[in-house]
């Protein structure tokens, strides 16, 4: 930004064709830099992130590393990972997975800046690209169907899938897991749980905020800071009642991450929690530190009835 108004200050001094002057636009950006979200004030709010909510701050970045991990690891076990025509379900699982690493790399990033109405959009994709994830890398037959080009279709041959057939397929993946577990796991709690809130309920109100429903519009633009003050959401603030999107964006991800573990170790013979490795054992003690340290925190938003303002 700083490069920027320098630029616009030496356009200024020697353009005859804009009635500005350099003192006048030196004050106009003064009064918007609160705005801008300058680097002094970019790192405050990171700070107030990570004090505010830290809980969550630490999740997102155990869940980053363990994705990080998961990665490298299908790196090592997709040979084919970089070419198109012999791709496997396991190495296209693997690109799918590097997309949801940079999702919620972003997502930590613009929560850092207070821009989480900007999440949103994002996450939206992450339910999406979680549920074709699971999918593709559980079921052989679903991959095949999925790369299946379409010869008719002009530009891109490949048809993208709608959000209700892989919703409704990953929710069978799931079922179907449960079953050759053959644990004492209540599929039904699960589906009831996990599916219904953090899948469907969450991804029907962050569509609302990206098809422009006008309630998710007004509250997306003009919300309550620590301060107490409403304020237009430009650029950023130190918003207030970020912890019920924050548990549900963190939930979602460590349901995945479970049900990924266990179809990585039923359908691909790859069990991450091989002590013998050691990313293996990395993520081994991710999950020991997210489950003991930070869920039960993280879960206490979901006991509040209210509005979903996510």
């Amino acid at each position: 930004m700083r490069e920027t108004i320098k630029y616009l200050k030496e356009i200024v001094a020697i353009s005859n064709d804009v009635a500005l002057s350099t003192k006048e636009l030196m004050e106009i950006i003064k009064s918007l830099e609160s705005f801008i979200n300058p680097q002094s004030e970019s790192n405050d709010l990171r700070k107030h992130f990570k004090d505010e909510y830290s809980t969550y701050s630490l999740t997102i970045d155990c869940l980053i590393f363990w994705n990080i991990a998961i990665v490298q690891i299908m790196l090592a076990n997709s040979p084919e990972f970089r070419t198109i025509e012999g791709l496997t379900n396991k190495g296209y699982f693997t690109q799918l997975w590097i997309h949801l690493t940079n999702n919620l790399i972003g997502i930590k990033y613009l929560f850092e800046n207070g821009l989480d109405s900007q999440v949103k959009h994002i996450y939206r994709n992450s339910i999406e690209l979680s549920d074709l994830a699971i999918s593709v890398l559980y079921d052989k037959v679903f991959f095949e169907n999925h790369r299946k080009p379409n010869i008719k279709k002009a530009g891109n041959p490949f048809v993208s899938p709608k959000n209700n057939t892989i919703s409704k397929f990953a929710e069978k993946v799931i079922k179907d897991v449960n079953k050759e577990l053959n644990d004492s796991f209540d599929t039904n709690k699960v589906i009831s749980i996990f599916w219904k809130r953090n899948r469907h309920e969450q991804y029907s109100i962050l569509s609302e905020s990206a098809h422009g429903n006008y309630l998710r519009n007004v509250l997306n633009s003009f919300k309550e800071n620590t301060n107490g003050k409403y304020l237009p959401s430009i650029g950023g603030n130190k918003w207030k009642n970020l912890e019920r999107q924050l548990s549900d964006i963190c939930l979602h991800q460590i349901t995945l991450k479970r049900y990924i573990t266990w179809i990585l170790k039923l359908k691909h013979n790859i069990d991450l929690f091989d002590d013998s490795y050691g990313l293996h054992k990395f993520i081994y003690f991710l999950d020991v530190v997210i489950g003991k340290k930070f869920l039960p925190e993280i879960i206490k938003p979901q006991a509040y009835d209210h509005m979903d303002i996510v």
